[in-house]
C-alpha cells in the first residue's frame, strides 16, 4: 500500500478570515504533482502571482511558489491513524482548500504546458 499523509492547509483571504482545511492524500501522487507545480510555477504567470478560488469569487493568492507550499503542512500517518481521521470525518473535507489547491494548480500548469507546446510545434 502507497504511503499515505495528511495534507493541512492553512492559508488566508484578503486578510480578512483564514481558509483552513485537510486532505488524506497519496505521497507519491502528492510528490509528483508539487514537484510539477514547483519546476512550471511561472509558466504563464511571468510576475509568480497565481489565484485560487474555493468560492464564487473568494480566491487565495500565492505570490510565489514558496508562499503556495509554506501553506502546507504535511504529515506521515498510519492505516490506523487513517480509518480514524475517515471515522470521524467521513468523505471529503476541505477539498478545494487542501489538496483541491494542490490538484488546481497542477490542472493550470498542466494545461499551460499544452499551450506551450503547441507553440513550438
Amino acid at each position: 500500500m502507497s504511503k499515505r499523509v495528511l495534507v493541512k492547509f492553512s492559508g488566508d483571504y484578503a486578510d480578512e478570515f483564514d481558509v483552513t482545511g485537510f486532505v488524506i492524500y497519496d505521497r507519491d501522487k502528492l510528490e509528483e504533482q508539487l514537484k510539477v507545480v514547483e519546476e512550471n510555477w511561472n509558466l504563464g504567470h511571468e510576475n509568480g502571482e497565481r489565484e485560487f478560488y474555493f468560492g464564487s469569487n473568494q480566491a487565495v493568492i500565492c505570490e510565489s511558489w514558496k508562499e503556495f507550499r509554506n501553506y502546507f503542512t504535511i504529515f506521515d500517518i498510519t492505516e490506523k491513524e487513517e480509518k480514524v481521521i475517515n471515522k470521524f470525518f467521513p468523505g471529503v473535507w476541505g477539498y478545494g482548500m487542501g489538496s483541491g489547491f494542490i490538484e488546481m494548480a497542477h490542472e493550470d500548469i498542466k494545461y499551460e504546458l499544452e499551450i506551450k507546446i503547441d507553440k513550438e510545434i
